[in-house]
């Protein structure tokens, strides 16, 4: 992922300082563009005093238009735009590096495998067959559906050993133990649904519903799935979502953390859930884990009254809402025509009139998937290491300036003052790019299991969804490290 935040002052700052005439005057074609752009969005009519803002950014504010593309405009987006199209560039149109490295050629081909638009069949064709090996979808395969070869515990398990990761019952993550800080601890968080669960909390005649369930009808109908077929199948798999939805919006765990539990306890006797069958396999372990193993639940009224829910509903209604959510999930490595339907689903939701262009949506995503691989090459064209030093010697400057100010104001009593100047001698500098991603031993062991020897968008994207689950899980295998490079992302963090 990509923080263009601190990208914003890096570049700006790069511009002026990595040169090796005067560092105080700057009079290159680059910097007289960046001083006519700033000037562009000043407005000078505006006493900065009163309103420093609207100094600074009014022009911008009163001229710039949205694109259609976009819910909103700044100049850190139009920044994102330019870094993307760079990107785009460095993956297509850069003749290839001699001896290039694996991971770059990777991330070449994740990019051109999502530019293509002939695979979605085949695409839908594989996401099929996931599904019938985790159990199939009754809507699906109609009469040949075997409600006694089903459990919605396999499915769930044999769906995750593909790649897929919504969370579509509950789910599982690893954070840092808030209560013994510096460990991780597992978390049992509740699931994601096909809409907000306050408006599906709502029942079925509030506004919201009707564009959902035209969604998943027109979703199934391109899945294959007769129309005809769905009508009754629908009613079931709407409510149980609602019951989800109600069951979510209890009021009484809402924004709250809650105190770290047990196996033991979550695996009281009257459950049905077979937790040790489900956290064997979700952590990739030969033995059961030990019933007093720390466990943080994150809202344990829910998984209670789920464990009764999954008790009474059909199984063909827990077959037919995983499925549409596993199919949700990877809507957009399917057909141009799913894609478009989930756009057109999510955009009364959004406001985007239309998507991103692909070469947009694919550079972003690259990015997103093998950030230190491209960050790696981005690095080598776009950002010296004279450049990150001068920034950081601004930063340093910045910080310095700031704790004199700290310690003269009048307005912060002397116990905010003490706190104020220690969080600020405590603080990190993450400037462009960590330099741990310059060495390519490390990025070599980084993306050693990864194989995305893959023809499809979908496979290479579940193929990259298993391999971030590795690196989750070593987490548990020690201690918190602070400033880890590799969760600092490939640039600008």
């Amino acid at each position: 992922r990509m923080s263009l935040n601190w990208l914003l002052l890096t570049t700006l700052v790069i511009k002026v300082l990595a040169r090796k005439e005067n560092p105080f005057l700057c009079d290159t074609q680059l910097c007289l563009e960046e001083s006519r752009r700033l000037k562009e969005y000043i407005d000078e009519s505006v006493n900065p005093c009163e309103d420093f803002h609207l100094f600074a950014c009014g022009k911008f504010v009163k001229h710039a238009t949205i694109p259609e593309t976009e819910t909103y405009i700044s100049t850190v987006s139009k920044l994102q735009e330019k870094v993307l199209k760079q990107i785009k560039t460095l993956l297509v149109d850069a003749p290839a590096l001699p001896s290039e490295p694996k991971f770059v050629t990777m991330a070449r081909d994740l990019y051109e495998t999502c530019l293509r638009k002939d695979l979605g069949n085949k695409s839908v064709a594989i996401l099929k067959q996931f599904m019938q090996e985790a159990g199939g979808w009754p809507l699906l395969e109609g009469g040949d559906w075997d409600s006694k070869k089903f459990d919605w515990l396999d499915a769930v398990l044999k769906l995750h050993e593909f790649g897929f990761r919504q969370a579509n019952f509950f789910g599982l993550k690893i954070v840092e133990n808030h209560e013994k800080p510096g460990t991780h601890i597992i978390e049992i968080h509740e699931p994601t649904l096909g809409l907000d669960a306050d408006f599906l909390a709502e029942g079925p005649k509030t506004n919201e519903i009707e564009p959902y369930v035209f969604y998943l009808v027109e979703l199934a109908s391109r899945l294959g799935i007769k129309e005809d077929k769905m009508k009754q199948e629908m009613s079931h798999i709407l409510y149980f979502e609602i019951e989800l939805a109600r069951m979510l919006t209890d009021g009484k765990e809402k924004n709250m953390v809650p105190p770290a539990t047990t196996l033991g306890n979550l695996k009281q006797k009257r459950s049905d859930i077979n937790w040790d069958k489900y956290l064997k396999s979700m952590l990739n372990r030969k033995e059961d884990l030990s019933p007093d193993e720390p466990i943080l639940v994150n809202k344990m009224s829910f998984i209670r009254k789920l464990e009764e829910v999954l008790k009474i509903t059909e199984k063909k209604t827990l077959a037919n809402f995983l499925m549409f959510r596993t199919v949700r999930e990877v809507a957009k490595f399917l057909t141009e025509h799913i894609r478009k339907l989930d756009f057109d689903f999510t955009r009364m939701y959004h406001g985007r009139l239309f998507p991103d262009p692909k070469w947009k949506e694919c550079a972003a995503y690259t990015e997103n998937s093998l950030d230190f691989a491209v960050g790696w090459l981005y690095t080598r064209k776009y950002i010296t290491p004279e450049a990150k030093t001068n920034v950081y010697a601004v930063s340093e400057r910045i910080q310095t300036e700031l704790k004199k100010s700290m310690e003269t104001v009048d307005w912060l009593t002397d116990e905010s003052r003490k706190l104020s100047l220690h969080k600020l001698d405590k603080m990190k500098k993450y400037i462009a790019y960590p330099k741990e991603i310059l060495h390519e031993t490390n990025l070599k062991d980084f993306y050693g299991k990864v194989n995305l020897n893959k023809e499809t968008w979908l496979e290479q994207h579940l193929e990259l969804a298993k391999v971030k689950w590795e690196h989750e899980l070593q987490k548990l295998e020690g201690a918190v490290v602070r400033h880890d490079w590799r969760e600092r992302g490939g640039l600008a963090r």
